[in-house]
């Protein structure tokens, strides 16, 4: 198929039938393979289950939720709220 010139004006644009590109599909890093779920449960049935990639996991989202609750308790004091909002 030749390739199409661009259209460098409106005028080039009148009375010329448009070419329909479907965009991208874009990556949003989301298993929707469920490769995860997947080798876990043949790790299960091979057991050879690593818990240390789970046990960081855990432990990553619970030291998140401790940074939240401290930041979500500054708010609420009102000192502390005073000096950060000058």
């Amino acid at each position: 198929m030749p390739r199409k010139k661009k259209v460098t004006e409106a005028n080039d644009a009148i009375g010329k039938k448009i070419e329909v590109v479907p965009a991208k599909t874009p990556e949003l890093g989301v298993d929707k393979d469920k490769t995860f779920q997947t080798n876990i449960v043949n790790a299960i049935q091979t057991s050879s289950v690593d818990f240390s990639s789970l046990t960081n996991l855990s432990n990553s989202a619970q030291t998140r939720e401790i940074e939240y609750q401290r930041i979500e308790e500054m708010a609420n004091d009102g000192t502390i709220s005073a000096v950060l909002c000058q």
